[in-house]
């Protein structure tokens, strides 16, 4: 190799390592530019969450009723089933229940057994149907009650109070639990002179509706007719929970 040659080498060589420190530097400095933006682009923030509670008086009563046959022939306690369900559907229908307001929520066929010193001794078919029914007019619920159980119905699982209106009635507890949040980080706030909160996050955290159930239906109650079925509907609270972030 020449002298020529290792002289170009040594030239390439020194302009290689040249570029490469300049290089680090400007990386190094870039790092250091994009370090100070993001301290720059800190907030100081306050977090606070919020409930609200609408409280009201339901206006509309869903009730789970139905029939329960037996036979030990399957057919004929299918049949016996149908027959006192149409009669319960008719009843309805005077009473003023529109279709739209009643729903299958059940309907079972199976055997039934007893035991007898360790024997398994077939006893008949059960059938069962229930469905749920929507009471707009709720002080007649007691009076449902007592004109399906005249028509054969043997089988009431329950009561649910509800009302009509539950979207917009949310809408009110939402408001008043992000005015609850708004009102925790002010307290909080105003303690160290701050006055001034602007809203960043809002995030809905949960929601709930808490209808009143009456289980307390049994077949002796059904069995009542001198009078209609007291139902007290109480109150019901649709709730609702936000957490919100403040920029002070």
């Amino acid at each position: 190799m020449t002298i020529k040659s290792k002289l170009l080498i040594a030239l390439m060589l020194v302009i290689t390592l040249s570029v490469g420190i300049f290089a680090g530097t400007l990386m190094k400095g870039e790092e250091k530019v994009l370090a100070t933006t993001n301290e720059n682009n800190d907030k100081n923030t306050v977090s606070a969450s919020g409930e609200g509670v609408v409280r009201v008086t339901p206006d509309i009563a869903i009730v789970s009723l139905g029939v329960e046959t037996n036979n030990k022939e399957m057919s004929k306690a299918q049949s016996e089933n149908m027959e006192q369900m149409n009669e319960i559907m008719a009843e309805l229908k005077k009473l003023g229940i529109q279709d739209e307001d009643i729903q299958t929520n059940n309907y079972s066929v199976y055997p039934e057994y007893d035991w007898n010193n360790n024997t398994q001794i077939f006893r008949g078919y059960k059938v069962t149907n229930t469905v749920s029914v929507k009471v707009r007019k709720i002080d007649d619920t007691g009076k449902v009650l007592d004109a399906v159980a005249a028509k054969g119905a043997n089988r009431v699982n329950g009561i649910q109070f509800t009302v009509e209106e539950t979207g917009k009635l949310y809408d009110e507890a939402l408001k008043l639990a992000v005015k609850n949040a708004e009102e925790k980080a002010k307290v909080m706030t105003a303690y160290f002179g701050i006055n001034k909160l602007t809203p960043i996050t809002i995030k809905e955290r949960s929601q709930g509706y808490y209808p009143l159930y009456d289980n307390g239906f049994s077949e002796y109650a059904m069995e009542a007719q001198s009078r209609s079925t007291p139902i007290s509907t109480g109150q019901m609270e649709i709730r609702a929970s936000v957490d919100v972030s403040f920029e002070y």
